[in-house]
C-alpha cells in the first residue's frame, strides 16, 4: 500500500513540474534543445524586435514532456508563474510546443494572459496552433513552425489574420452523412416508385 502512495505522489509530483525562466531570460525557450543555434538567434530577434514595436511579450518554449497536463492548462498556468506580460502591465502571450516522443504525442497550445484575450480568444489561439504551427511541427520543422505561428500572432495583432476552422474532421463527416441520406432517399424513392408501378399494372389486368 505504500509502495503504491509512493509511486502515486511521485506521478504526481512530476505531473506539477513546471520549467524555470532561462536565465539570462529569453523570449525563446527552447528546453528540447530541437534547435540550432542560429535558428534560436533569429526567433530571439524575432521576439525581441516586436516586443518593442507592439510591447507585447511573446514568449515560446519548447519541451519534451510535461507530464499528463492539458496543454492549454499547462501553459496557462506557466504564463502566471512567469508572469509573461504582467510585469509592466503588457499585453503576453505564450506558444509551448511538445514535439512526438517517447512521452506522449505531439500538443502544441497559444495561450494569451489576461490582458489579451480580447485578440487572442480561444477560437484564434486554437486555429494559429492547428493550422499555422502543428502541420509543420508534425513533420519535423519546428524552426519553420515556430516562423510561421509568430507570422499568424502578428498578423492577427495588425487585424490581418483569418481564422480558419479547425473541424475539418467533422465537416467531411456532416458532407458524407448527408451525401448518404441523399443517396438512401433517391434509392428509397427509386424503389416505392416500382412498387406504385406494379400495383398499377395489376389493377390495369384485373
Amino acid at each position: 500500500m505504500m509502495l503504491i502512495i509512493s509511486v502515486t505522489t511521485l506521478h504526481s509530483l512530476k505531473a506539477q513540474w513546471y520549467p524555470d525562466p532561462s536565465e539570462p531570460a529569453r523570449l525563446l525557450n527552447d528546453y528540447a534543445g530541437i534547435l540550432n543555434m542560429d535558428e534560436a538567434d533569429v526567433l530571439e530577434v524575432r521576439l525581441m524586435t516586436y516586443h518593442q514595436e507592439y510591447g507585447v511579450q511573446i514568449v515560446m518554449i519548447i519541451l519534451n514532456d510535461f507530464g499528463r497536463n492539458d496543454p492549454v492548462s499547462y501553459a496557462s498556468a506557466i504564463v502566471d508563474r512567469w508572469g509573461i506580460g504582467y510585469n509592466n502591465d503588457e499585453k503576453g502571450l505564450l506558444v509551448l510546443v511538445k514535439p512526438k516522443n517517447q512521452f506522449g504525442p505531439l500538443a502544441v497550445a497559444v495561450v494569451p494572459n489576461s490582458y489579451f484575450k480580447d485578440i487572442f480568444n480561444e477560437e484564434t489561439s486554437e486555429s494559429i496552433s492547428a493550422n499555422e504551427i502543428r502541420p509543420l511541427v508534425a513533420k519535423g520543422k519546428m524552426f519553420a513552425a515556430l516562423n510561421k505561428g509568430l507570422d499568424a500572432i502578428v498578423a492577427n495583432i495588425d487585424g490581418n489574420y483569418t481564422v480558419k476552422s479547425t473541424r475539418k474532421g467533422k465537416a467531411v463527416y456532416y458532407i458524407l452523412l448527408l451525401v448518404l441520406l441523399h443517396v438512401t432517399g433517391v434509392y428509397v424513392a427509386v424503389f416505392v416508385t416500382r412498387i406504385v408501378r406494379r400495383r398499377r399494372e395489376r389493377k390495369n389486368r384485373q
